[in-house]
């Protein structure tokens, strides 16, 4: 169970796109009238030259304000996409048949409880704040059956059953209780609910995954087209002039675009690299393994396929942030040596997997989410794998490297059931 906000303010909402615009205008245009003023007098025809740059300016500023007006209402639409599906997750588990309760995994104390539970406690008190024994009568470590009476002739049997889970971005312990007397339909009832929490998980990442990719469209054929074209225009400008100190604020105006491309082509390959889509998974891989460990001094080696064939877009994406949360927790945390990444497809399914020889953890508290925040991004990875029928395993122990290894099938479930 997920709870809290599904996101907060981004940074595109905490700015104002005409403002940012007015003061790129208002900032070029005194660099252009100072570039002017210093070189008139060696120059010919700055007048017009000044209208020329005067006329560039408002016209990157109008197509800068509109393209961070449009990523706000692109932000905006994505936070209301993810409060929806927080708000379905707290649907369901409010409306799950099975009295539950999320707790916390140190003291007990109920943090959550639904409809079910509150009609299962005996006292009719506030369930939420009280700690699980008190609420049961006993530590539900103690035994796996709790039976509960319900008069002189009638008691209800239950069975405890514990599932590790995230509440408010912190981990917790959800608790369900199967009544034993219809453990055959609440079971059903229980995969029923299941699937459909799988399904709105795949629905939640594919809806990140959509929004990042327009984004990064947006940050390549959009801003980095105009800071190319401001780079090309200052470098033109920069061959024209004579004087020493106007040919230095060229070269550092030169440097200051070229800083600003290289960032956008950052942010545009960490949003969604365009080559995913383009070029297919392994190319990805390669350029993904090339980036992240080019100034690391890491032997890599790479043993993957020279074409896999045509990959639903899904299976393609999950393949990449999973490499991509691996082989960042690996350098980040690993400090290895050696790093290989292994792409296999056989027999409709494809296995991805990602080894290092660093100092290792201890791989089992990573997966039960009792881990501090920086490695939390491999239950991500899980859960991203589990929402189209794989899975991941994590293999690693303190001083003995890592191996993450991810499980998908060729054709997510619900397309194969089309």
């Amino acid at each position: 169970m997920k709870s809290g906000n599904a996101a907060g303010a981004g940074p595109i909402e905490t700015m104002n796109p005409l403002t940012i615009a007015l003061g790129y205008a208002a900032l070029a245009t005194i660099w252009l009238l100072a570039t002017d003023l210093l070189a008139g007098s060696v120059a010919e025809g700055s007048t017009a030259h000044m209208l020329n740059g005067l006329a560039f300016v408002l016209g990157t500023a109008g197509a800068l304000f509109l393209l961070l007006r449009r990523l706000a209402q692109r932000d905006a639409a994505h936070r209301r996409n993810l409060d929806t599906m927080a708000r379905a997750y707290r649907l369901l588990f409010e409306g799950h048949p099975l009295p539950s309760w999320v707790c916390d995994p140190d003291s007990s104390r109920v943090l959550a409880a639904n409809a079910a539970a509150v009609k299962l406690n005996r006292d009719g008190a506030e369930v939420v704040g009280r700690t699980l024994p008190d609420l049961l009568g006993r530590d539900p470590d103690d035994d796996s059956t709790l039976v509960q009476s319900q008069g002189p002739h009638s008691e209800r049997a239950f069975r405890l059953l514990s599932v590790p889970c995230t509440f408010a971005d912190r981990p917790a312990i959800l608790y369900l209780a199967h009544e034993l007397t219809e453990e055959r339909l609440a079971l059903d009832r229980a995969n029923r609910y299941s699937e459909e929490m799988r399904l709105l998980t795949r629905r939640l990442i594919n809806a990140q995954e959509a929004e990042r990719r327009a984004i990064a469209r947006q940050l390549h054929d959009q801003l980095g087209q105009t800071l190319t074209v401001a780079r090309l225009l200052v470098e033109s400008t920069l061959d024209q002039i004579e004087d020493t100190e106007v040919r230095a604020m060229l070269r550092e105006a030169m440097a200051a675009l070229e800083s600003g491309l290289k960032e956008t082509r950052t942010l545009t390959g960490n949003l969604r690299p365009p080559m995913l889509d383009d070029l297919g998974i392994v190319p990805t891989l390669r350029w993904l393994v090339d980036r992240s460990t080019a100034e690391t001094g890491v032997i890599v080696t790479l043993d993957l396929p020279a074409d896999p064939g045509p990959l639903v877009s899904e299976i393609d994406v999950a393949l990449y942030r999973i490499a991509q949360e691996a082989i960042s927790n690996a350098l980040q945390h690993g400090a290895p040596e050696h790093l290989k990444v292994r792409l296999r497809l056989r027999n409709a399914v494809i296995t991805l997997s990602v080894e290092d020889d660093g100092r290792g953890f201890d791989a089992i508290h990573v997966l039960q989410g009792l881990v501090p925040f920086g490695r939390s991004g491999l239950l991500g990875a899980r859960e991203r794998a589990e929402s189209l029928g794989g899975g991941v395993k994590v293999r690693s122990h303190p001083g003995q490297g890592t191996v993450v290894r991810a499980i998908l099938p060729h054709t997510p479930p619900a397309r194969a059931a089309q």
